[in-house]
């Protein structure tokens, strides 16, 4: 059985959203660490965007990746894949390989439903809690857990 680290770090006291990125990047980068998540909610302009997908360097198809959006799919999400984060602060200054989690649009009310009906902020935290147990030879693993504020 591998062991596991794993911190959970919520950053609820930054006064931008800027500052709320370089905070966890910072927290991430002051580790060794195999895998962070940083776990987000999406939004829309017209409130119409539906479902979860997650965002990798260069979208890189991370075995994680797809099993984060596959059992938030499994829940009645839409599962609107594995995308192309490079370009987000996240994803581009993390030195460990890292996965930004957009769980689903909290402005939509088709999809708070399916996440408050799924266990709301505990089932973020399930998804996290399994994830190491996949495709890994190594004996010893660190994650770092970034949510945001729940809905």
């Amino acid at each position: 059985m591998m062991e596991v680290d794993r911190m959970h770090c919520t950053i609820d006291k930054a006064a931008t959203q800027q500052g709320y990125l370089a905070a966890a990047v910072e927290l991430a980068n002051r580790q060794e660490l195999d895998l962070f998540l940083s776990i987000h909610f999406n939004s829309s302009a017209a409130h119409t965007g539906q479902g979860t997908e997650v965002y990798t360097y260069g979208g890189r198809q991370y075995p994680e990746a797809l099993e984060v959006c596959a059992g938030l799919a499994a829940l009645g999400f839409r599962n609107r894949g594995v995308k192309d984060g490079s370009g987000l602060y996240v994803i581009r200054n993390t030195r460990a390989k890292a996965m930004l989690i957009e769980v689903c649009f909290c402005d939509n009310p088709d999809d708070v439903a399916l996440y408050n009906a799924a266990g709301g902020p505990k089932e973020s935290l399930r998804l996290y809690r399994k994830m190491p147990q996949r495709g890994t030879r190594q004996r010893h693993r660190r994650i770092t857990v970034c949510p945001r504020m729940p809905l």
